[in-house]
Protein backbone atom coordinates (compact mmCIF):
# COMPACT_ATOMS: atom_id res chain seq x y z
CA UNK A 1 0.00 0.00 0.00
CA UNK A 2 2.62 2.69 0.63
CA UNK A 3 4.52 1.81 -2.59
CA UNK A 4 1.10 2.53 -4.20
CA UNK A 5 0.96 5.79 -1.97
CA UNK A 6 4.52 6.26 -3.50
CA UNK A 7 4.03 5.75 -6.71
CA UNK A 8 0.84 8.03 -7.09
CA UNK A 9 2.63 10.95 -5.39
CA UNK A 10 5.36 10.48 -7.91
CA UNK A 11 3.02 11.04 -10.54
CA UNK A 12 1.03 13.56 -9.26
CA UNK A 13 4.46 15.58 -8.79
CA UNK A 14 5.19 14.96 -11.91
CA UNK A 15 2.48 16.16 -13.79
CA UNK A 16 2.15 19.17 -11.47
CA UNK A 17 5.98 20.22 -12.42
CA UNK A 18 5.24 19.49 -16.29
CA UNK A 19 2.00 21.25 -16.26
CA UNK A 20 4.11 24.52 -15.36
CA UNK A 21 6.75 24.09 -17.92
CA UNK A 22 8.27 25.71 -20.84
CA UNK A 23 7.35 24.51 -24.14
CA UNK A 24 10.47 24.44 -25.51
CA UNK A 25 13.87 24.38 -23.89
CA UNK A 26 16.95 26.42 -23.58
CA UNK A 27 18.55 24.42 -26.16
CA UNK A 28 15.75 24.03 -28.79
CA UNK A 29 15.11 28.25 -28.62
CA UNK A 30 19.13 28.58 -29.25
CA UNK A 31 18.85 26.25 -32.18
CA UNK A 32 15.90 27.36 -33.71
CA UNK A 33 16.96 30.86 -33.37
CA UNK A 34 20.40 29.98 -35.47
CA UNK A 35 18.75 28.17 -38.08
CA UNK A 36 16.35 31.45 -38.57
CA UNK A 37 18.36 34.17 -41.50
CA UNK A 38 17.19 37.69 -41.80
CA UNK A 39 15.53 36.67 -45.23
CA UNK A 40 13.28 33.87 -42.74
CA UNK A 41 13.33 34.73 -39.34
CA UNK A 42 12.95 32.01 -36.54
CA UNK A 43 9.69 31.46 -35.76
CA UNK A 44 9.01 31.30 -31.94
CA UNK A 45 5.15 32.65 -31.90
CA UNK A 46 2.84 31.65 -29.13
CA UNK A 47 5.33 29.62 -27.33
CA UNK A 48 5.72 28.84 -24.33
CA UNK A 49 9.14 29.88 -23.07
CA UNK A 50 8.49 30.74 -19.68
CA UNK A 51 11.00 30.73 -17.11
CA UNK A 52 13.67 29.47 -19.49
CA UNK A 53 17.11 31.25 -19.19
CA UNK A 54 17.54 32.47 -23.03
CA UNK A 55 20.78 35.24 -21.85
CA UNK A 56 22.71 36.34 -24.56
CA UNK A 57 21.25 35.13 -27.65
CA UNK A 58 20.79 37.09 -30.55
CA UNK A 59 17.25 36.72 -31.71
CA UNK A 60 17.27 39.06 -34.41
CA UNK A 61 14.27 39.61 -35.91
CA UNK A 62 12.60 36.47 -34.49
CA UNK A 63 8.99 36.43 -34.58
CA UNK A 64 7.91 36.39 -30.61
CA UNK A 65 4.45 37.33 -31.36
CA UNK A 66 2.05 36.20 -28.55
CA UNK A 67 4.83 34.25 -26.67
CA UNK A 68 4.75 33.55 -23.47
CA UNK A 69 8.51 35.24 -21.70
CA UNK A 70 7.14 35.29 -18.02
CA UNK A 71 9.95 35.29 -16.02
CA UNK A 72 12.38 34.63 -18.68
CA UNK A 73 16.29 35.50 -17.90
CA UNK A 74 16.87 37.83 -21.03
CA UNK A 75 19.79 39.58 -20.15
CA UNK A 76 22.07 40.88 -22.22
CA UNK A 77 19.79 39.74 -25.65
CA UNK A 78 19.53 41.20 -29.06
CA UNK A 79 16.19 41.69 -30.20
CA UNK A 80 16.73 44.23 -32.44
CA UNK A 81 14.09 44.45 -35.13
CA UNK A 82 12.20 41.24 -33.42
CA UNK A 83 8.26 41.03 -33.62
CA UNK A 84 7.31 41.18 -29.51
CA UNK A 85 3.79 41.98 -30.40
CA UNK A 86 1.31 40.97 -27.45
CA UNK A 87 3.96 39.18 -25.93
CA UNK A 88 4.06 38.60 -21.85
CA UNK A 89 7.34 39.88 -21.09
CA UNK A 90 5.77 39.73 -17.17
CA UNK A 91 8.47 39.62 -14.43
CA UNK A 92 11.63 39.14 -17.41
CA UNK A 93 15.17 39.43 -16.46
CA UNK A 94 15.97 42.29 -18.91
CA UNK A 95 19.24 43.83 -17.99
CA UNK A 96 21.08 45.02 -21.19
CA UNK A 97 19.12 43.76 -23.34
CA UNK A 98 18.34 45.64 -26.90
CA UNK A 99 14.72 45.81 -28.18
CA UNK A 100 16.10 48.60 -30.80
CA UNK A 101 13.26 48.63 -33.46
CA UNK A 102 11.45 45.66 -32.28
CA UNK A 103 7.84 45.82 -32.45
CA UNK A 104 6.57 45.39 -29.28
CA UNK A 105 2.79 46.72 -29.49
CA UNK A 106 0.73 45.43 -26.88
CA UNK A 107 3.08 43.50 -24.91
CA UNK A 108 3.18 43.60 -21.41
CA UNK A 109 6.30 44.01 -19.14
CA UNK A 110 4.89 44.29 -15.48
CA UNK A 111 7.46 43.86 -12.75
CA UNK A 112 10.50 43.59 -15.34
CA UNK A 113 13.88 43.31 -13.97
CA UNK A 114 15.92 46.02 -15.38
CA UNK A 115 19.25 46.10 -13.02
CA UNK A 116 20.73 43.91 -10.80
CA UNK A 117 23.54 41.21 -10.88
CA UNK A 118 26.86 41.95 -12.94
CA UNK A 119 25.46 43.78 -15.37
CA UNK A 120 24.91 47.41 -15.07
CA UNK A 121 23.41 48.19 -18.68
CA UNK A 122 19.55 49.34 -18.64
CA UNK A 123 17.60 47.87 -21.56
CA UNK A 124 17.48 49.85 -25.02
CA UNK A 125 13.86 50.80 -26.69
CA UNK A 126 15.46 52.87 -28.91
CA UNK A 127 12.88 53.19 -32.00
CA UNK A 128 10.91 50.54 -30.37
CA UNK A 129 7.25 49.82 -31.72
CA UNK A 130 5.50 50.41 -27.95
CA UNK A 131 1.79 51.18 -28.64
CA UNK A 132 -0.58 49.99 -26.40
CA UNK A 133 2.20 48.83 -24.47
CA UNK A 134 1.95 47.88 -20.40
CA UNK A 135 4.79 48.20 -18.35
CA UNK A 136 5.68 48.76 -14.84
CA UNK A 137 9.24 49.22 -14.59
CA UNK A 138 11.62 51.84 -13.17
CA UNK A 139 13.61 52.89 -16.37
CA UNK A 140 16.04 56.00 -15.15
CA UNK A 141 18.75 55.72 -17.73
CA UNK A 142 16.94 53.35 -20.18
CA UNK A 143 16.86 54.37 -23.77
CA UNK A 144 13.19 55.21 -25.35
CA UNK A 145 14.40 57.60 -27.64
CA UNK A 146 12.20 57.78 -30.97
CA UNK A 147 10.28 54.99 -29.65
CA UNK A 148 6.45 54.79 -30.54
CA UNK A 149 4.56 55.09 -27.02
CA UNK A 150 1.38 56.12 -28.17
CA UNK A 151 -1.48 54.75 -25.80
CA UNK A 152 0.97 52.80 -23.74
CA UNK A 153 0.28 52.48 -19.79
CA UNK A 154 3.74 53.25 -18.08
CA UNK A 155 4.54 53.67 -14.51
CA UNK A 156 6.60 52.85 -11.68
CA UNK A 157 4.53 50.80 -8.65
CA UNK A 158 6.75 51.15 -5.62
CA UNK A 159 4.19 50.56 -2.81
CA UNK A 160 5.81 47.25 -1.86
CA UNK A 161 9.30 48.32 -1.95
CA UNK A 162 10.95 48.33 1.17
CA UNK A 163 12.50 51.65 0.50
CA UNK A 164 9.46 53.55 -0.75
CA UNK A 165 11.99 55.65 -3.40
CA UNK A 166 11.58 55.75 -7.17
CA UNK A 167 13.38 57.45 -9.80
CA UNK A 168 11.31 59.09 -12.51
CA UNK A 169 11.63 58.18 -15.79
CA UNK A 170 12.09 62.02 -16.59
CA UNK A 171 15.86 60.63 -16.58
CA UNK A 172 15.61 58.08 -19.15
CA UNK A 173 16.52 59.62 -23.09
CA UNK A 174 12.98 59.74 -24.77
CA UNK A 175 13.46 62.46 -26.80
CA UNK A 176 12.32 62.56 -29.85
CA UNK A 177 9.32 60.31 -29.06
CA UNK A 178 6.44 59.82 -31.29
CA UNK A 179 4.04 61.04 -28.98
CA UNK A 180 3.65 62.55 -25.98
CA UNK A 181 0.23 61.82 -25.05
CA UNK A 182 1.49 58.82 -23.12
CA UNK A 183 0.36 58.67 -19.92
CA UNK A 184 3.15 58.13 -17.62
CA UNK A 185 2.15 57.65 -13.95
CA UNK A 186 3.73 56.69 -10.88
CA UNK A 187 1.75 55.15 -8.47
CA UNK A 188 2.16 55.59 -4.26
Amino acid sequence: MKSLLWIAGALLAFLVQTADAAEMSAEQVRAALQRGSPQRPADLRGKDLSDLDLSGLDARSANLSGANLFGAKLVRVDLRGANLEGTNLNGAWLMGTDFSNANMARASLLSVVVLGGEVKKMPVFRGATMTGIRMIADLPGADLSGADLRNAVIGVNIRNQGMGRCAPISRAPIWPVRTLQAPISIER
